[in-house]
Parts: structure tokens; sequence; C-alpha cells
């Protein structure tokens, strides 16, 4: 019980630190039920499109160990996450400044013996984000494993606001509704944003109507449909080539759908902002 109740205080002590500045950039986790829907594609690009409309961006690869943010934009960082882990860095050194607007933290992809993560350290990294950081930037994007172990719930439960990938697959929403499912176990009340990645207009509305309506019936909650984003060829020629699609196409097909999904994010930002005393 002592243990559950330090934990709580932590969690709570950690969801309400303020880096000074009431504008300071709001946490957003991407999340996913499984691998490869395109969730590092997805938070790399509409970060690319945000900071295309003037706002500043950082984000956050915390894939531990399997990162691979590097790779898709074809950079190299002497600074990575598992320094600041072994207290060897400060978060603040661990800034590669991709463009004037979009900064990047690179996690690390193999690394022999690498930490293992403890909740811990997974508390001294939101917080020194959130105190470090956060006043420096419009949004920061933090791109999770995919899955829900124990790591992925923790930072759920302290971030701002949580954008959940799927795609129309069964199995996709199905890994979908367990992720929602729990954050409801574990009560962690954070709103849920949905990208139907890989799916026209209809096929992303249908998607996530199926989603939302297990997660009515079953769980009483609900989430939020941001919107989907086409499947575009253009998008694997993309990545081979190892430049963000927003940048490299910038007359793709999902290019106006990126925008608006970006566009969004601004909304929820600025009501977020005011709805804080």
């Amino acid at each position: 019980m002592i243990g559950q109740a330090k934990r709580l205080y932590e969690l709570n002590h950690i969801a309400n630190l303020k880096s000074g500045n009431e504008e300071a950039g709001k946490l957003y986790a991407f999340s996913s039920g499984k691998g490869g829907v395109g969730k590092t594609f997805v938070s790399l690009n509409i970060a690319a499109a945000l900071a295309d409309k003037g706002k500043k961006v950082l984000v956050i690869d915390l894939d531990f160990n399997l990162s691979n943010i590097n790779v898709l934009l074809n950079s190299v960082s002497q600074n990575q996450l598992h320094g600041y882990f072994a207290f060897d860095k400060q978060i603040t050194d661990l800034i590669y400044k991709y463009k004037t607007n979009l900064h990047f933290i690179f996690g690390d992809s193999g690394a022999v013996e690498y930490p293992v993560i403890t909740e811990t350290m997974l508390y001294r990294l939101i917080g020194d984000i959130k105190t470090k950081l956060a006043g420096n930037y419009d949004f920061i994007f933090l791109d999770l494993a995919p899955g829900a172990n124990k790591n992925i719930i923790t930072v759920l439960s302290l971030v701002d606001e949580i954008v959940l990938l799927t795609t129309p697959e069964p199995t996709s929403v199905m890994d979908s509704y367990v992720i929602a499912k729990l954050l409801k176990v574990n009560e962690i009340g954070k709103n849920i944003n949905v990208i139907v990645n890989k799916a026209g207009v209809a096929q992303g509305k249908t998607a996530f109507q199926n989603l939302s309506e297990a997660v009515s019936h079953f769980l009483g909650s609900k989430v939020n449909y941001l919107g989907n984003i086409t499947f575009d060829k253009e998008i694997m020629t993309s990545i081979i080539e190892q430049k963000p699609y927003y940048e490299y196409f910038p007359k793709g097909k999902s290019i106006a759908e990126l925008s608006m999904l970006a566009e969004k994010l601004i909304k929820i930002n600025h009501l977020v902002n005011n709805s804080q005393p």
C-alpha cells in the first residue's frame, strides 16, 4: 500500500509540473497497439507540418533501443537517450536541431548493455522534459514503442494528450481497443485522439466508428477522431530516400491530410492552454 501511494504521489507530482511558462509546449504521446501502423512516420510528418506552420516542435524517440527516427531523417547525433539514462548527459545536451522549428532527441538502436528502463527513470525523464524543455517549444511529441507494457502505460499517464494510431485492419482496431482498456483499468483519464493511417476517408471513419462503439459500450469511455491518412506510394519513396514525406513531396496526395491533422492539434493545444487555471 505504501508503494502504491508513493507511486500515485510521484505520478501526480510530475503530471502537475510546470515549466514556469503557461504557454509551454504540451506533451503528446504517439502510441499504437501493434507495430507497423506507421506511428513514427505519422508523428514525424505531423511535426514537419507544424514546423511549416511556424510552430516550434520537439520529437523524442522513446522506442527504447529500437529507435529509428534518425534513420528516417538520415541524420546522426553523438548524443542519444542512453547517455541521459547513464547520467552522462543532461536532457538539454541531446537536442538535435534538424531545422529552426523542428528538433529531435534520438533514441538508441541495438546498443549493447542498454539499461533496463524503470519507472523512476521515466519519472525523471518526463519531469526534465516538462521543466527544462517544454518552455522552448509549442509541441513535444513522444514517439513510443508499440504495445502497452508497464513503461508505456506510465508515460501515457504523464502526458497531456494521447494520439492513438491504428489502421482499418480489424486486428489493429482491436489492439487500439486494448490500449484504451488498459488506460481505463489504470484510471488514466487522458484524451485519446485517434488517427487511422493507410485509409481513405470512408475506411477511416468506419474503423474509428468500430473502435468508438467498442470503447463506449464496454468501457463507458470515449475517443476523439482526428482524421485519416490515405496510403500514397510516394510515402514509401520518402522512407527509402530518408526524407520527411511532408518536405520531399509537398504536392503529395496525403499532404492535405497531414496539414489538417496539424491544424487540429493546434486547436487542441489552444483548448488545453485556455482550460488551465
